[in-house]
């Protein structure tokens, strides 16, 4: 048995409009009619939606839609074509709540556009959308629930950790899993490493997880982030042992740290202001996996005039690889630098 909003025929398709565009249309049920009603299945109460229009509530036998085999089917029923393409078609999926790019354009119709997610994932509680640009010390975007459950906290699985995130108040995205794991996949046994910029700690449980690393060390200025992290690291018990973690300014905690192997700096905007500092945690030999952006087109000459712009004096560095690690806006891509690191002899 379900909820039904049961209305004369000739009301049928305005009282589904106004269901549809403020969410409450379940559009798992299939609609019913009966003894000159047509009853629509709903999602709560309707009474403000359809003032003006007569309707009865009703328990009624369900009977539910076969699954559509994207959300696109779902979304199609409340925007237009138009409205469509400003939406987009990718998302996140991070942990039980989907994160989603909502443009100024469609902000009337988020809580639809919302209950269409939430009905096409199975196990998902939230739905979320982007609210503003990145801003703050921290660059954090903010992030609100548009459907499903108020609360953007979550657990995360992600190459063979858990990792529990509060969306809007440390940044984290899925989509650098893969670049997080190449990472992982060259430490060596025994090497010590250290992430600058470490957030709640997706860089340095991978590398615990997936690596034989010797010591792995993190350091984050976010004060709410770093809590998180020390939370996901004892989540994580069999990774803990090895890690290491400072709340700070890397440039200020980095220092009394010591020397590492290898140093991973997943800051595109702004590490080149903690390069210096990276370098001088460098042991002898050192690898530093450095992020930036640049033009999709241009990667290797972009990547080579950046090494020329960071403070090397007293070090030779070397690009060993420049990787593509998603796209950031059109033609330009979030690119690491992996570069080799010698510290100079002098005699």
């Amino acid at each position: 048995m379900g909820l039904y909003c049961c209305v004369r025929p000739e009301d049928a398709q305005k009282a589904r409009e106004r269901l549809a565009h403020v969410g409450l249309l379940d559009r798992r049920r299939r609609f019913s009619t009966q003894d000159d009603e047509v009853c629509l299945p709903v999602a709560g109460e309707v009474a403000e939606s359809l003032a003006g229009i007569a309707a009865i509530m009703r328990d009624l036998p369900d009977r539910i839609i076969a699954k559509p085999r994207e959300v696109k089917e779902l979304l199609s029923e409340v925007l237009s074509a138009d409205e469509l393409s400003l939406l987009g078609s990718s998302y996140d999926i991070i942990g039980d709540i989907v994160l989603i790019e909502l443009p100024p354009e469609l902000e009337q119709k988020s809580a639809a556009i919302g209950q269409c997610y939430l009905q096409f994932h199975k196990g998902i509680r939230a739905i979320a959308a982007k609210a503003g640009m990145h801003v703050g010390e921290h660059r954090l975007q903010p992030v609100r629930v548009i459907a499903g459950e108020d609360n953007l906290t979550t657990v995360h699985h992600e190459n063979g950790a858990r990792l529990k995130l509060t969306l809007g108040k440390t940044y984290y995205s899925p989509r650098s899993a893969g670049e997080r794991m190449r990472v992982a996949s060259l430490v060596k046994p025994g090497e010590d490493v250290l992430v600058m910029f470490s957030g709640s700690g997706p860089y340095v449980l991978t590398l615990a997880k997936n690596s034989e690393a010797g010591k792995i060390v993190g350091v984050e200025l976010n004060a709410d982030a770093h809590a998180l992290a020390e939370e996901n690291a004892q989540r994580n018990k069999a990774a803990a042992g090895r890690i290491a973690l400072h709340c700070g300014d890397a440039n200020e905690v980095v220092p009394t740290l010591g020397q590492f192997d290898r140093i991973v700096m997943p800051l595109p905007k702004g590490a080149a202001g903690f390069f210096s500092t990276s370098l001088a945690a460098c042991k002898d030999s050192a690898m530093i996996h450095y992020y930036f952006f640049c033009r999709e087109k241009e990667l290797q000459a972009d990547c080579a005039y950046e090494l020329t712009q960071l403070p090397t004096e007293g070090y030779d560095c070397s690009i060993v690889r420049c990787v593509a690690c998603g796209g950031y806006s059109p033609g330009i891509t979030r690119t690491c630098i992996d570069i080799a690191v010698k510290r100079k002899r002098h005699n």
